[in-house]
C-alpha cells in the first residue's frame, strides 16, 4: 500500500448492525497490516528503480541510456548522424516522385541505418542507439487518407512519418502515451523545419544579371532562412535540450516508480507548453508551419523565376561532360591512339598537349611503316635501286 492511503479497508461497508468490537478490530488489523507491509513495499520499490537505473552491464536495464538515445533520435540532438540521415532523406525526397517514394518505412529504416553504420565505422566508436528498436512507418494507412495525402506538398508530407523508439519492458511504463505523443509531434516539426532550412541553404545563385527584383529576391531569402534558423534554435536548443538535460537529472533521485513517471510527464508537459504545441496553443504553432512552409515557398518561387533549377543545370552540365567524352573517343579511335589514352574526365590542358603529341607520333610512326613496306615490295619486283619510295 502507499504511504498516503486511508487507515481503513475499502471493502464492503459494516451495515447499522455491527458491533462496535467489530470496528475497532478492523481499525487495529488495517494498521498492523499497513505496519508491517509498508517497509516491505518500500524496499521492492527502492529495488526497483535501482534495477531500471542501473547500467545494463550491472544487469539492469539502462534508463538513462534509452532517454537518451530516444531524444538524440526525437530531438534531433545528434548532430553529424541526424544532420546526414535528414540530408539523405531531403535529397530523396526532392526527386521525381519523390513524394511518395522517400517516406516509404522501407526506405526510411534502410537509410537510417546506413547513416549510424557508415557513422559508427569512420568514428570506430559505440553505437549511441539500437537501430533494431527504431521502428518508421506512415500515417496515412487509409485509403481515403493516401489520396489526399498525395496532393499535398513535399513539407507536408513530411508530416506522414512516424517514428517509434520501442523502449524494452518494463521501461515502457516511464514512457506513458502522452510523453511518446510530444516525442512525435516534435519530431515532425523538427523535420519539417529541418527541410526549410536545408532548401534555403541549398539554393544555387546562377549566373544572372543583377536586376532588382534578383536583389529584392536574395534580401528576402536572408531575412527566411535567419527566421527558420532562429526558429529552429529557439525549439531544440532553448527548449528542449534544456528540458531533457534537466529531465535527466531528476530522474536520477527518484524513489519509485510512480516518482519517475511522475517526473517525465511533468518534464515533457513544461516543453510542450514551452514549444507552443499544447491544444490551447494552436494559433501560435500554426505560425511555425507558416514559417517553414514560407522558406519552401520563397525557394520555389526562385526556381520558377529563374526558370531553371540547379538540378537542371547539373544535369545539362553532366549531358555535355558525356557528349564532350563522347567525341573524345571517337577521334582517337580514328587517330589510331590506344584506349588507355582515353581520358575519363576533361584533361588538363598539359594532359591534352601530351595526347596531341602521342597521337602526331602514331601517325608519323604509320607513315614510315607504309614507306618501308613500299620500298621492300619495290626491291623484290626488280625496281631497282634507284626507284625512290612514294
Amino acid at each position: 500500500s502507499q504511504p498516503d492511503a486511508d487507515e481503513f479497508w475499502h471493502g464492503a461497508t459494516a451495515g447499522t448492525s455491527r458491533s462496535a468490537s467489530l470496528r475497532l478490530l478492523e481499525i487495529r488489523l488495517g494498521r498492523s497490516l499497513r505496519q508491517h507491509l509498508s517497509p516491505i513495499s518500500a524496499n521492492v520499490r527502492k529495488r526497483l528503480i535501482e534495477v531500471l537505473t542501473s547500467p545494463a552491464p550491472e544487469g539492469g536495464y539502462a534508463l538513462q541510456s534509452h532517454l537518451e538515445a530516444c531524444h538524440g533520435l526525437l530531438f534531433m540532438q545528434r548532430g553529424a548522424e541526424i544532420s546526414s540521415w535528414t540530408e539523405s532523406l531531403f535529397l530523396d525526397l526532392d526527386r521525381r516522385n519523390g513524394a511518395i517514394r522517400a517516406i516509404e518505412p522501407s526506405r526510411l529504416t534502410s537509410g537510417f541505418h546506413d547513416c549510424m553504420e557508415d557513422h559508427q565505422q569512420r568514428t570506430a566508436g559505440r553505437a549511441w542507439i539500437d537501430t533494431s528498436l527504431v521502428r518508421f512507418h506512415k500515417g496515412d494507412d487509409d485509403r481515403d487518407m493516401r489520396a489526399a495525402a498525395r496532393s499535398r506538398s513535399r513539407i507536408g508530407r513530411l508530416a506522414d512519418i512516424r517514428v517509434e523508439y520501442d523502449v524494452p519492458w518494463p521501461l515502457s511504463f516511464v514512457f506513458p502515451p502522452e510523453c511518446t505523443r510530444f516525442h512525435q509531434s516534435i519530431f515532425t516539426s523538427l523535420l519539417q523545419a529541418k527541410y526549410a532550412h536545408w532548401k534555403l541553404a541549398s539554393t544555387v545563385k546562377l549566373a544572372r544579371p543583377e536586376t532588382l527584383h534578383m536583389r529584392k529576391y536574395w534580401s528576402l531569402r536572408r531575412q527566411a532562412q535567419w527566421l527558420v534558423r532562429t526558429l529552429i534554435e529557439f525549439v531544440q536548443r532553448d527548449v528542449v535540450l534544456d528540458g531533457s538535460e534537466r529531465l535527466c537529472v531528476d530522474l536520477q533521485g527518484v524513489v519509485s516508480l510512480d516518482d519517475a513517471i511522475q517526473t517525465h510527464t511533468a518534464a515533457v508537459a513544461k516543453m510542450e507548453m514551452l514549444c507552443f504545441h499544447r491544444a490551447d496553443q494552436s494559433k501560435v504553432k500554426e505560425l511555425f508551419d507558416a514559417a517553414w512552409r514560407l522558406g519552401v515557398d520563397v525557394v520555389s518561387t526562385y526556381e520558377l523565376f529563374i526558370g531553371a533549377s540547379g538540378r537542371n543545370e547539373e544535369r545539362l552540365a553532366r549531358r555535355k561532360r558525356r557528349e564532350r567524352r563522347r567525341k573524345r573517343r571517337d577521334r582517337s579511335k580514328q587517330d589510331g591512339a590506344p584506349l588507355d589514352a582515353i581520358a575519363e574526365a576533361d584533361p588538363p590542358r598539359s594532359t591534352a598537349r601530351a595526347h596531341a603529341r602521342a597521337r602526331s607520333a602514331a601517325r608519323r610512326a604509320s607513315r614510315t611503316r607504309r614507306s618501308s613496306f613500299s620500298l621492300m615490295d619495290g626491291l623484290r619486283t626488280g625496281g631497282g635501286r634507284d626507284r625512290r619510295p612514294p
